[in-house]
């Protein structure tokens, strides 16, 4: 935390910037929390975001951009080819808000019958087993006390346990915490 001292600093690492993670960065973690990772047209199964070689673009193709390339955009990932880290935005906009509270592909990773919720529910997992495993993948950290009985509380009192985990991790990935380097 910045103090009377360093408040002014940006040089030494005398505190931390909190910034927000970067579009592949973000991607990437949103398909490790899930265990969905989403498509590139163009590159082989399994790609991550932040290995594609500048923006994932049509190259020349005339096609409707998929759900993932979108997201990359909305989240400052440059449009051209060959880029430097001078052209990504930083800005925060409303279609990020709108990305991961409604998006296409953050809803899709959700749904996946196969995804980690589901795998968890096929394992016979309880539910304090599934809340741990997705603070620890979302967070890196045990949920807090408090935390703990009212994300029990919320599961228990839903008719639909798969629906209730869905809203539980889409808090997780929309928390700052998650969203934020510290």
């Amino acid at each position: 935390m910045p103090n009377e001292t360093n408040r002014d600093d940006e040089a030494n690492f005398s505190h931390a910037r909190v910034r927000s993670l970067q579009a592949e960065q973000l991607l990437d973690a949103l398909a490790q929390v899930t265990g969905v990772t989403p498509s590139f047209p163009g590159h082989p199964a399994g790609t991550r975001a932040s290995q594609l070689p500048g923006v994932a673009a049509d190259r020349g193709r005339r096609r409707q951009a998929s759900d993932s390339e979108r997201f990359l955009t909305s989240f400052g990932k440059p449009v051209r080819l060959l880029s430097c880290e001078c052209e990504r935005s930083e800005d925060t906009t409303l279609n990020q808000a709108f990305q991961l509270i409604t998006g296409p592909l953050l809803n899709q990773m959700l749904r996946q019958p196969d995804n980690r919720i589901g795998r968890l529910l096929a394992a016979g997992k309880s539910d304090a087993e599934i809340l741990e495993e997705f603070y620890l993948a979302a967070l890196c950290r045990l949920p807090s006390a408090r935390e703990r009985q009212a994300a029990l509380a919320m599961i228990e009192r839903s008719k639909d346990r798969r629906a209730a985990l869905e809203d539980l991790v889409w808090g997780l990935v929309n928390a700052k915490e998650f969203l934020l380097r510290w």
